[in-house]
């Protein structure tokens, strides 16, 4: 883990170009040449912190072959300093640079200029190309990539104190990135983003809640609205026993897990909700009958969410159980393999580590 801190932008460009990375907006690497202006003596030694950080992200970009956004290509600008020192008889990568690699560039970018934590081991190109996708879990829509459309796609810090760490990452359309930027903290009932539509706010709001910790009543009042994208981090008890009886209405074995993991819920009242809320949910699984491929048995889940009586059912078992009975539940679960898609349970105080900005009730 790195931190990055934060200070006054030396250069117009500097503040314009964090402006733009504020709206979700990604830096376009380019492979043009430049003219290189040699340094005066004795400027490495006078480096900061800030600038040392700013020039291993150019040397970063030249290893690759690749050329920094332009608004970082002034003369003295730390970034453009340490492209110029690598490129010169320095080995580069092998093959073309991937779109994985443009992205761990540009998120590099984004916390040095926001002054966030960058957690150099776990964010890597090959994490981004883990955790890419087709289709935005906002708005639904396919994503597209170097179209300068509002649906192209962008990787988005969800919490951004917590800074570019794993578990804090998805990949959206830059439509509803922006519309992360713009909106306020997660609440149990959210006003629409602006450029969203109520059902695509509903999906933003509840996806920003993963990576935020809130009180049992507050998290367990939030609908899942959107199944949490692949590796990005549910630090409520409460919406994690979402994500996992959710899912196990997509997998095979539904009524063997759902009959196992029935025995460990703790107390008569607990087990009666959770039968009521199981059979809830699906009741509007079963509508979208059995021909429907995997995304559109996601998007059924997920809709199943903002169906009334399922959230009152789950209030029902949210309510009986608690936050320790729905961490233990989930805990148990996990041990006794029934979880029907990949989830791995992190103690509390791992789930965070290394993340800015966090508080327990943030």
């Amino acid at each position: 883990m790195t931190f990055l801190p934060a200070r006054p932008f030396p250069h117009p460009l500097l503040r314009r170009r964090a402006a733009q990375l504020a709206l979700g907006l990604e830096p376009s690497p380019r492979r043009l040449p430049v003219a290189r202006h040699p340094l005066p003596d004795g400027a490495a030694a006078a480096d900061t912190g800030f600038d040392a950080a700013g020039q291993a992200i150019g040397r970063a970009y030249a290893r690759h072959g690749l050329m920094p956004p332009a608004d970082h290509l002034h003369a003295g600008h730390p970034v453009r300093r340490g492209w110029e020192a690598a490129r010169v008889g320095a080995p580069t990568c092998s093959g073309p640079a991937t779109r994985h690699v443009e992205r761990w560039l540009g998120l590099r970018l984004t916390a040095w200029l926001r002054g966030l934590p960058f957690d150099e081991l776990q964010v890597t190109p090959r994490l981004l190309a883990r955790i890419d996708a087709r289709r935005c879990p906002v708005t639904r829509e396919p994503l597209t990539f170097g179209a300068a459309a509002p649906t192209d796609a962008v990787v988005a810090l969800l919490h951004e104190p917590a800074g570019v760490v794993a578990g804090n990452l998805a990949v959206m359309s830059r439509r509803a990135a922006q519309a992360l930027a713009a909106s306020p903290a997660p609440a149990p009932a959210p006003a629409p983003a602006d450029s969203l539509e109520p059902a695509a706010a509903q999906r933003l709001q509840a996806l920003r809640s993963f990576v935020q910790a809130a009180p049992h009543a507050q998290a367990a009042a939030q609908p899942l609205a959107v199944l949490p994208p692949v590796r990005v981090r549910v630090l409520n008890p409460a919406q994690a026993l979402q994500v996992l009886l959710t899912t196990f209405h997509s997998a095979g074995s539904y009524a063997r897990r759902m009959t196992e993991l029935g025995a460990l819920v703790p107390g008569p009242a607990a087990r009666r909700a959770y039968a009521l809320f199981m059979s809830a949910l699906l009741a509007r699984r079963l509508e979208a009958g059995w021909a429907v491929g995997p995304e559109q048995v996601r998007e059924v889940l997920e809709d199943a969410w903002l169906h009334e009586g399922v959230q009152q059912r789950w209030a029902a078992l949210a309510q009986a159980l608690g936050e320790a009975g729905c961490e233990r539940l989930v805990h148990r679960a996990l041990q006794h393999g029934l979880a029907a898609a990949p989830m791995r349970w992190l103690e509390p105080g791992r789930a965070v580590e290394g993340w800015g900005g966090y508080s327990a009730q943030s």
